[in-house]
């Protein structure tokens, strides 16, 4: 907003000192103020008011030789002018204030600090505790133990938000339950797993189920031992008589 400056000369002319001070005002005219010259030895001639006083001319503020009837109007001070209003899309950052940080929907995420230097923001800092991540973005994966998962994990980020991380396609999630268990021969039975600490325990096949490693022996009903020989996944029998 303008705000409007009168300032009065002592007499009709005006001194170097006052052509000084107006032209000072006058470089800083355009927009937030609006500067007029008067002569304070001539009435405003805008009449009396109902106490007999003379009417002054509405303004913001005076400078120069002020007339009584101007006391009561703040004084222009023309070598420390106050700073303008700044419109109301401009705001004034100093260095270490904070600002409110959103994505791009609107919802918060915290406050950054701002670093000022040279009259321009350099940069606006999140806390440690807020880091910032685009789409296609990689991060690293841990299971509950803190353990670091194997691969390069990219994440999804869609309206400003974190959508999921993709694990690396060598890498899949295990939970505890059901596995199907396959040998070289690809014969195939159906163990439960046990995952614990984000590791997984145990793999167990079911109690019709057994493993036949190569070098095995048993003993034989009726005497006698049948050894094992393994060989691309299929066993081979072989009975030793007592």
């Amino acid at each position: 907003m303008t705000q409007k400056i009168i300032y009065f000369t002592a007499s009709a002319v005006a001194s170097e000192q006052e052509l000084a001070d107006i032209a000072a005002l006058n470089t800083m005219a355009e927009p937030p103020y609006l500067v007029q010259v008067s002569n304070a030895s001539i009435p405003a001639g805008l009449g009396k008011d109902g106490s007999g006083a003379d009417i002054t001319e509405a303004c913001d503020f005076v400078a120069g030789t002020i007339p009584a009837a101007y006391s009561g109007v703040a004084e222009f001070d023309i070598d420390n002018p106050p700073a303008p209003e700044l419109p109301a899309d401009q705001a004034v950052v100093s260095n270490g204030g904070t600002v409110p940080v959103t994505n791009s929907a609107g919802a918060a995420i915290g406050n950054a600090t701002a670093t000022v230097a040279a009259n321009a923001v350099s940069r606006v800092a999140l806390p440690a505790t807020i880091a910032a991540i685009s789409n296609g973005g990689t991060v690293t994966v841990q299971n509950s133990a803190g353990a670091a998962v194997a691969g390069s994990h990219a994440a999804t980020v869609a309206n400003g938000a974190l959508s999921y991380i993709r694990l690396a396609a060598t890498i899949a999630p295990v939970a505890a339950g059901n596995q199907t268990i396959v040998d070289a021969a690809g014969k195939s039975s159906t163990a439960t797993r046990t995952v614990s600490a984000g590791a997984i325990g145990t793999t167990t096949l079911a109690g019709t189920d057994c493993i036949v490693k190569n070098g095995n022996t048993f003993p034989a009903a009726g005497g006698g031992n049948i050894s094992v020989t393994v060989a691309a996944g299929v066993p081979t029998f072989t009975y030793t008589a007592p």
